[in-house]
């Protein structure tokens, strides 16, 4: 019975070792979770700034690409506007320059090259109807002709890109 009573003995103080691993293990774990959850806290807290300031960034660009190409947009818009508003001058600039020219063949006496260019560049910048460009050009040179030469020669293709 010694025999069984020491492998008894030994069972019971192993099942005691054991119970107590079991109880500080459970303990120990509880505090090795508590200890990495404070420090590796800090280590997921870095990761999450990380993730954070990576997802700041990310946004910051899409914002900054967004601006961007709001700033493209509105470069694009205004230079289709001065391509415009310079073809619009160039046409009115045209226009003139035809009328003046065409003023300048029906009356040479009066409308010499230097006139033409005078009036050409007294005129090409200013918004004004070719009506009164035509009337002006007729009573500054006392000359006794209706807009309606400036239909007919449209008409005929004398002058161009006037609306009739």
């Amino acid at each position: 019975m010694k025999e069984s009573e020491k492998v008894k003995e030994r069972k019971e103080l192993i099942d005691k070792k054991k119970e107590k691993n079991r109880k500080e293990g459970g303990m120990k774990r509880k505090q090795k979770k508590e200890k990495n959850r404070k420090e590796g806290g800090k280590k997921r807290n870095g990761e999450k700034e990380k993730e954070r300031k990576e997802k700041e960034e990310k946004k910051e660009r899409k914002e900054q690409k967004k601006n961007n190409d709001k700033e493209e947009k509105r470069k694009k818009r205004r230079e289709r506007k001065r391509k415009k508003e310079k073809r619009k001058r160039k046409k009115k600039e045209n226009l003139v320059a035809q009328i003046v020219v065409l003023a300048a063949k029906e009356y040479p006496q009066q409308l010499g090259v230097n006139t033409c260019i005078r009036l050409f560049e007294q005129f090409k910048s200013y918004e004004v109807s070719y009506f009164f460009l035509w009337t002006y050009l007729c009573s500054r040179l006392d000359l006794d002709i209706h807009f309606m030469y400036i239909e007919g020669a449209a008409k005929t293709g004398q002058i161009k890109d006037v609306k009739v």
